[in-house]
């Protein structure tokens, strides 16, 4: 189950901190984390440093998480997937169509309380947990079937979608903010992904840097006009 844990705490890190997310990080993710010994010295490291450093204030996590990613407006650090891979508007729905298919082949629905966008890191971050418990849980109980499915699917998922942006997202992370939580979160997902995807022989199919600049007003204007007359250019 370590490997649910990394992820589910990754997930955490990167929510909004309430107390609720507070509280399950500390009575179900954490004891878990304290009792690894990853080989990987990197990852050693940052998850040490990411542990040590949720001891942090939670009005000093929320004030810090809220500078990063606003609620309103653009943001430096852009914790969606698409943007990072195209300013295309229909490109863009076809990634999220994609992330979604992922969730619905297990059951699950994004949405619920918090309405959050599937290609939200968080999110990205949470389906590979449950995927990976789900792979523990077979490996105990249930057949090579039930365990060859769920590592599929996270290789898939892997090098389709969170592989390939993750890491960049990890990186900017780390340079846009001076606090000691998320400075730690940024470097634990690098160094974690990285590691993850090596162990599991995965190269991401579409490896990305940073994030294209967001569309301007008139760029968003001239793609609706193109999209809703696609032959406006031409007159009889």
């Amino acid at each position: 189950m370590g490997r649910a844990a990394v992820y589910a705490f990754l997930a955490r890190a990167l929510t909004y901190p309430d107390a609720t997310h507070r509280a399950a990080l500390e009575a179900e993710i954490l004891p878990v984390l304290r009792g690894l010994r990853p080989a990987d010295e990197a990852v050693a490291a940052s998850l040490a440093a990411a542990v040590e450093a949720t001891q942090a204030p939670l009005e000093d996590l929320r004030r810090a998480h809220s500078e990063l990613f606003p609620p309103v407006g653009s943001s430096d650090c852009a914790v969606y997937e698409a943007p990072y891979r195209t300013r295309d508007l229909f490109q863009e729905t076809d990634i999220l169509a994609d992330i979604a298919g992922f969730y619905r082949a297990h059951g699950l629905v994004v949405g619920g309380r918090e309405r959050e966008r599937p290609d939200h890191i968080a999110v990205e971050l949470e389906f590979m947990a449950l995927l990976a418990r789900k792979e523990a849980h077979a490996l105990a109980e249930l057949g090579r079937g039930e365990v060859e499915v769920c590592r599929s699917t996270q290789d898939a998922f892997l090098r389709d979608h969170l592989g390939g942006w993750g890491c960049a997202f990890g990186e900017r992370l780390q340079r846009l903010t001076a606090h000691p939580f998320y400075r730690a979160t940024g470097a634990l997902l690098t160094v974690w992904l990285a590691s993850d995807m090596a162990a599991r022989r995965i190269t991401p199919s579409e490896p990305v840097g940073e994030p294209p600049p967001p569309l301007t007003r008139e760029e968003i204007d001239a793609e609706a006009e193109n999209a809703a007359c696609p032959l406006g250019g031409m007159r009889p």
